[in-house]
């Protein structure tokens, strides 16, 4: 069992929330982290190969008396302007990764390091969709200098959506839209206590039957 700290609306400490904390397992948390990168890359690098760049039709020359090499074809790998041999062509980089080995990744990396969440009880200091608003707290809260996910709810907070895009240290996500890539990122996690609540009841740690 570990402490977050819960943060009044002008930055200072109010008290702590209980967390329960996890050890942090590396391999798993790098395999999720491998798969959500390799889900990312479009994949769509291309290259033509001697059959579909255009032109290369007529034999340059004919194959005997010139001097020259023999040549078939302008567009040969060969020649500048050719085709690629061997070159990328569309893929899919995309990976399975077991629904359990990643919910387990993600309780890994949100809750083995509780000293990095910040808790509010909500977000109602965000009165106005003005990038102050945020940026006053997080300067109150002395946290101006940090890499930020803030976890919020934005269809009831939708200020907040505006009122942190400006900022280049935040990171705003809906608690369900989680990702490994961000919590690794974040020096902080700011989130407020009723979707603090939620994801600790997501990713409590399961008990396997006997």
């Amino acid at each position: 069992m570990a402490t977050a700290e819960l943060l009044k609306a002008d930055g200072t400490v109010d008290s702590t929330m209980d967390i329960d904390a996890v050890e942090f397992n590396e391999g798993l948390v790098h395999q999720a982290l491998v798969h959500e990168l390799a889900n990312r890359r479009d994949g769509s690098a291309n290259t033509k190969t001697r059959s579909e760049v255009r032109g290369g039709g007529r034999k340059p020359w004919k194959q005997k008396g010139t001097g020259r090499a023999r040549a078939g074809s302008i567009r040969s790998p060969l020649w500048v302007g050719g085709g690629v041999m061997f070159g990328p062509k569309p893929r899919d980089f995309a990976n399975k990764f077991p629904k359990k080995m990643r919910k387990a990744a993600l309780r890994c990396a949100l809750f083995a390091d509780p000293s990095k969440i910040k808790v509010v009880s909500d977000y109602g200091f965000v009165k106005e969709s003005k990038t102050s608003e945020v940026a006053g707290f997080l300067k109150k809260a002395g946290l101006c200098g940090a890499n930020i996910l803030l976890l919020a709810d934005t269809a009831q907070h939708p200020n907040i959506v505006f009122a942190a895009r400006n900022l280049a240290n935040v990171t705003l996500k809906h608690p369900e839209q989680l990702t490994v890539k961000a919590l690794l990122h974040a020096d902080v996690i700011l989130v407020d206590k009723t979707s603090l609540e939620a994801l600790q009841a997501k990713y409590a740690k399961e008990t396997s039957a006997a």
